[in-house]
C-alpha cells in the first residue's frame, strides 16, 4: 500500500463513530483494542483508518499570481458570498482575486507612513458596512487601512 492519510475514529459500540473533525459516521467498524470511556461506562474502541492510494497533497485546481517568497505570514481572507479572495502581497500591496477564475480584480497600494520600510499586510479582512457595502481592511505597520471600490 502507498502513502495514506490517517483518520482516527472513536467507535461507540452502537455502530456510530465520531471523527476528530466533529462529523459523525454510521456503520460497522472493524478493529481491536478497547478503552473505557471517561465516566460514561461505554466501551470505546479506536481504529486508525488510512485512505490507501491517496497522495498527501493534490495538485492545485486554481493558482493565483500571489507572491510570498519572504516566508512571512501574510494575511488573506475569503468572502464566499461574492467569490472574492483578498491577500497581502510581499511588496506591501493588497490584492483582490476572483475565487472562481483566479483573475486579479483589484490591486491596492496603500500610502502608509513607513510603508517604504517593508510593511506587509499580516492581517486582511473583508467587512461589510450597515448598507452592505463591501471593503477590505488591512493591517499595515501600525495602521489599519480600508480599501473600497
Amino acid at each position: 500500500s502507498g502513502p495514506g492519510l490517517g483518520v482516527e475514529l472513536e467507535v461507540d459500540g452502537e455502530g456510530g463513530a465520531q471523527g476528530r473533525g466533529g462529523g459523525e459516521a454510521r456503520g460497522a467498524a472493524q478493529g481491536g483494542g478497547g478503552a473505557q470511556g471517561q465516566g460514561q461506562g461505554r466501551r470505546r474502541r479506536r481504529k486508525k483508518w488510512a485512505a490507501s492510494g491517496t497522495e498527501a497533497s493534490a495538485p492545485p485546481v486554481l493558482v493565483f499570481e500571489h507572491k510570498n517568497s519572504t516566508g512571512a505570514a501574510l494575511g488573506f481572507d475569503v468572502h464566499t458570498e461574492t467569490g472574492l479572495v483578498a491577500a497581502g502581497d510581499e511588496d506591501g500591496a493588497v490584492l483582490v482575486y476572483s475565487l472562481l477564475t483566479g483573475e486579479k480584480l483589484r490591486e491596492f497600494r496603500p500610502e502608509v507612513e513607513g510603508s517604504g520600510h517593508g510593511w506587509r499586510s499580516r492581517c486582511v479582512r473583508f467587512v461589510e458596512d450597515e448598507g452592505g457595502r463591501l471593503s477590505v481592511l488591512a493591517a499595515l505597520g501600525r495602521e489599519v487601512v480600508e480599501f473600497a471600490w
